[in-house]
């Protein structure tokens, strides 16, 4: 918004904010309807759309300077962008939810808790990035053209699940009380992306045609309790990525990439120069590429009580 709020504009292409921007715009449609099996355990079930307006995208204005002899407005071959409302998109999918809370007289099974979420969408608009205009122009691919395409957030299933199970501490019991537990698993289908454009035609009809990878990571969180003199104690332990899973979320080289990676040539016709998902690392091996490692907390809290 406040960008280049001096309008200095040095380099080839600069690219200058807009204090008038308007605030991005989101009407939603749901229809859901809910069923309790009992006073513990429901599903949901809810269909939703979504219209998306006024998103931010760059605009191309040329840059003029008056002929001294005609006194006409003539191009100088120099041109900016301004930030501006004309992007959009649309969502539209459907949720669904299975949930048990702790209760229900279910012997040990009273204290278990679970929720199961599905949900399936699909995302298109005219830009993913408010600077695709931008890199539009500066690389001559398609200017001006608006057409929608599947958004770089388009993840068409995603599965999450929690899983937990706890038992409220009790003063006459201080050791077989007080500790529960969570297992989550959150899974999801792959990402789209582009394959290497190179020319207008490409930028229409190939854009976020290629699809990432399925994501799959795990996290479980344990803790225990106690009550000491009025000193509410407790003891936790969690492990983000439990099973330590590789997820490749993006790639460091383009080139590298394409030249070498799972949809190259090199791929497809056996070469030993096929690097697969290796590839996304780029020549010099960066491993950003992939989803954080499992990592291990462990602590403590303490509070007072009054």
């Amino acid at each position: 918004m406040y960008s280049n709020q001096w309008w200095i504009f040095s380099g080839a292409y600069p690219r200058q904010g807009n204090p008038a921007l308007k605030p991005e715009k989101t009407i939603s449609y749901e229809l859901g309807i809910r069923h309790a099996f009992n006073p513990y355990i429901y599903i949901d079930v809810t269909g939703f759309y979504k219209d998306i307006y006024d998103l931010v995208q760059s605009k191309r204005y040329d840059m003029h300077e008056i002929d001294p002899i005609t006194g006409q407005k003539i191009r100088i071959g120099k041109w900016y962008t301004v930030y501006v409302n004309e992007d959009y998109a649309t969502v539209r999918g459907i949720e669904i939810q299975l949930s048990k809370q702790i209760g229900g007289g279910l012997g040990i099974l009273n204290n278990l808790f679970f929720d199961i979420n599905y949900t399936f969408q699909v995302a298109r608009g005219s830009s993913s990035s408010p600077i695709s205009n931008y890199l539009n122009e500066y690389y001559g691919l398609a200017p001006g053209f608006t057409q929608e395409f599947y958004l770089d957030w388009d993840q068409r299933h995603g599965i999450v699940i929690n899983v937990g199970y706890m038992i409220p501490f009790i003063a006459q019991s201080p050791f077989r009380t007080g500790w529960g537990g969570s297992f989550v698993w959150n899974y999801g289908t792959a990402l789209p992306y582009s394959p290497e454009i190179r020319t207008p035609r490409d930028y229409l009809e190939l854009t976020n045609t290629l699809r990432f990878y399925s994501q799959s990571v795990a996290n479980l969180n344990l803790y225990k309790s106690f009550i000491i003199k009025g000193l509410d104690l407790r003891i936790f332990s969690n492990v983000y990525n439990l099973f330590n899973n590789r997820v490749l979320v993006t790639y460091s080289n383009q080139t590298y990439w394409f030249g070498y990676g799972p949809n190259s040539d090199a791929c497809r016709n056996g070469l030993p120069t096929c690097l697969g998902q290796r590839a996304a690392e780029g020549p010099k091996g960066d491993i950003s590429v992939y989803s954080l490692p499992r990592i291990t907390e462990i602590g403590f809290e303490i509070n007072w009580r009054r």
